[in-house]
């Protein structure tokens, strides 16, 4: 499963590349060397997901931004989007679990922040925000990365 994660990742990384290339801006949720850390690491040891997704088949994003959910809060989303779902897409997660990849999701980021990996990070707390003001933040730290550039 590891490997097939991996593939699937090379081949969205692809896409990427070619549309920044091509001048397009690409807005990407949940960057695929996050959640393989997150996730992958779950399963296997923190080593082998390394080996599998080195940082450097990664592109690096100009603007790396953690939305920060606390995890009742994420757990309450999660319940509210499982009872609208009737695929079976939603699973519901012990609130340990949750939390304790909310806190990979932070670990993962800060890491990453230290290592210089993109040009700018933000984490935005979610908490008490409406997604039009999350956007707002997003797109005036956007604004400004440009004008710097």
């Amino acid at each position: 499963m590891l490997h097939l994660f991996a593939a699937d990742t090379m081949d969205q990384e692809e896409l990427m590349a070619e549309r920044m290339l091509s001048g397009r801006s690409v807005v990407f949720d949940r960057h695929n060397l996050v959640s393989a850390m997150v996730y992958q690491a779950e399963v296997h040891s923190e080593q082998e997901v390394r080996r599998v997704n080195p940082r450097s088949m990664y592109l690096r994003p100009d603007l790396f931004v953690l939305l920060d959910v606390h995890p009742k809060q994420a757990a309450e989303r999660l319940e509210a989007r499982k009872k609208q779902q009737t695929d079976g897409k939603y699973k519901t997660l012990d609130l340990d679990v949750i939390a304790r990849r909310c806190n990979q999701y932070r670990s993962a980021f800060a890491e990453l922040e230290l290592d210089g990996w993109a040009r700018e990070s933000m984490m935005v707390s979610v908490e008490k925000k409406t997604p039009d003001i999350i956007a707002l933040e997003i797109i005036e730290t956007m604004e400004e990365l440009a004008e710097r550039v």
